[in-house]
This record gives structure tokens, sequence and C-alpha cells, in this order.
């Protein structure tokens, strides 16, 4: 039995927890949990929707006795709460480790520090360790896509940073009135470099700005709207721009655009998630049915409006069936095949909606 879980897990387990017993009894024995749980905790990682696909090659592999398939259905809560553990996701690309040490080299010419979070996940999205590398610069925090949140909790947000002495605008940054407000507080804060020039006998210069923040959160944006012509390449997708350079404005504003950058851990899971969901990070380093799945619980959670708006599904304010929801997406997109749902090609249909705006008004982050 040992052997079995080592190659279907390919992974040698190096518990003591031996067990030596019949197949049948495989799934009423603690010891072989957690041999299982070992081997998911340091092997490959199957998200919930993945749950049922291991349980039936087990069933079909081990010939676990059970009356039916759906006995097997049946354990699948059992299953997510006492097997998987998903380990932490370890992502610092070394285009993110240079462009941190080459900002914290550059900070002793910058003026004031633009801190650009996504206003749909304004805690997740927050660089946890910012002050390593800004110290004392001053800062304007820029919660982006006021257009796709929900404004209403993201301005509970703005006040949140507000009272942590944080100066906040919540902006669309394709919207000019809003970007005028970002120059406008822009000013406001340089007055004292300014002034001390002027006592000097020196003429006003453009204050030396810092545009910092995750992948995808709308650095490029911000950038190409402020400069007034497209400097930065823009793209919905985490990655874009890999290197330092400053950029002059019609604003006297002089900004220098850095590559996104995350933290060595994306801990808790949550954290990561979210990111995965609004596209802060790529698909290939959380599994898309993961992503997909924990858009569907926040949705159920938070907004089942929407839920029910885009896909059908009656919200479970309790807990949402997974398998029924994708039962129910997948035959409104012709996703069965072999009367077999299609978990990737419905996945994918979640994540893109999200992505490409057909789901909007929300933020995933409630608690402060």
């Amino acid at each position: 039995m040992v052997e079995y879980l080592e190659r279907i897990f390919d992974f040698k387990l190096f518990s003591s927890s031996a067990y030596e017993g019949t197949p049948q009894s495989f799934f009423e024995n603690d010891s072989m949990w957690y041999l299982v749980q070992n081997a998911l905790n340091y092997s490959k990682i199957f998200p919930s929707i993945q749950l049922l696909k291991l349980y039936n090659q087990l069933y079909i592999d081990l010939k676990f006795t059970c009356d039916s398939k759906h006995n097997i259905l049946s354990q699948k809560k059992y299953l997510e709460k006492e097997v998987i553990i998903v380990a932490n996701i370890n992502w610092y690309p070394g285009h993110m480790a240079k462009a941190k040490r080459l900002m914290q080299k550059e900070q002793k010419n910058v003026d004031i520090v633009y801190e650009l979070i996504d206003s749909r996940i304004p805690k997740s999205s927050k660089i946890s360790n910012i002050y390593d590398i800004i110290g004392n610069t001053p800062k304007i925090l820029i919660m982006t896509k006021k257009d796709m949140t929900d404004e209403e909790m993201a301005l509970r947000w703005v006040k949140y940073y507000e009272n942590l002495g944080s100066r906040v605008i919540l902006a669309d940054l394709n919207s000019d009135e809003d970007i005028l407000s970002i120059v406008k507080l822009t000013h406001e804060l340089a007055e004292e470099i300014q002034t001390k020039r002027e006592e000097k006998g020196l003429l006003k210069k453009d204050i030396r700005v810092l545009v910092m923040g995750i992948p995808n959160v709308g650095k490029s944006t911000l950038i190409n709207k402020m400069v007034g012509r497209k400097v930065a390449e823009v793209g919905n997708r985490p990655g874009v721009t890999k290197g330092l350079v400053w950029l002059n404005t019609p604003h006297g504003i002089t900004l220098l655009d850095t590559p996104g950058i995350l933290w060595p851990r994306l801990e808790p899971r949550e954290v990561a998630l979210n990111l995965a969901s609004f596209s802060a990070i790529k698909t290939e380093v959380v599994d898309e049915n993961e992503i997909a799945v924990h858009i569907l619980n926040k949705l159920n959670k938070y907004y089942p409006d929407k839920l029910r708006e885009r896909y059908g599904i009656v919200p479970n304010p309790v807990e949402l069936d997974i398998l029924a929801a994708y039962d129910t997406i997948a035959r409104s997109m012709g996703a069965i095949r072999g009367g077999e749902v299609d978990y990737e090609k419905v996945s994918n249909r979640i994540i893109n909606d999200i992505k490409s705006g057909y789901i909007k008004g929300v933020v995933f982050d409630h608690e402060f």
C-alpha cells in the first residue's frame, strides 16, 4: 500500500506510520490519512475541484468496496477538510529581487512614492515590506480599478488606510479627473521641497516619483496617462515591465517606472488566491481550478446576486456546492463531453470573466 501511494504521488514517504492492511480498509485507517497528507503536502497539490478525480483513481486502483459512486461523492467534504494540506506558494522571480535592489538604490533620488494597490483586493495587493524599500519617503496610496470595484466597500478601505496615516486616492486611471487629483496631491506633498529650494534661490524642480506596486495593478496605465503617450506596455497579465526607467511628464513630475514586485512567500493561501483571481500572479503558479473555485466561493459569500445573474447558480449562504455549480456552468456553455464536465474549460471561463470585466463591482478582501 505504501509503495502504491509513493507511485501515484511521485514522492518517497518518510512517515513511520506504516500501514499493513487490505485496500478495502484504506479509507477507514487514520495512519493512511497521515501518509496521504504527507504526500500531498510535499509533492503534488490537489485543488478541491480535482479531489473527485483523485478519489475515483483510488477507487479504481484499490478496488475500494463501495455501494455506489454516490458514496465517493459523499466523502468529498471530508477529503477537503481532513486530507488536503495546501503548501504556501514560494514564488519570487529573479527580476523582482533585482528590481527591489535597484529601487532601494534609487530611493535616495526619490521625492515621493506612488504605491498602487488594486481596490478589489486592497489588502492582498499591498506590498507587505514596502517600508524596507522606501524608508520615510512620503507616499501616496493609489487604489486603482475604481471602475471595476465595489465602490462602497472600497471607500471603507480608503478610510481604513487614512486612519493609519496614509494619503489615499481611489482612482480610475483612465479618468482625466482622477489623474489630475493625483497630480494635485503630489504637488501638495512636495510644497516643502519646493519652498526650501526657493529659500536657497533655486528654481522649482520636477518632482521625482517612484511608481511601485504588485504586477498588473495599473502602473503602466498610470504612467502612460501622465506622460500623455504610450511609453509603458500595458497588459492584463503580470510581468509586463522588467526594468527601471525615468520618464518625464508635462505635470512637473518625473516618474520612475518599476516592475511589479511581490514578497518572497505568498501567505496565507487566501492572499495567493486573491492575487491569482485578479491576474497579479500567473495562473501557472496556482492551479486554475483552485482559482476558479475560490472566485465562485467569494461570489457566493459576498456577491450572491452576481453568481445568480452571470451563471444561473442559486447561492447557498452556508456552502456552495462546487460540483453542482460547475455542472450548471458547463451545461450553459456546452462544456459537457461524454457526459462529463470539462472542468478546465469551465475554470478558464470563470477566471476570464473576472479578467475581462464581465464580473465587476466586487471586492474580495472584506476583513481589515
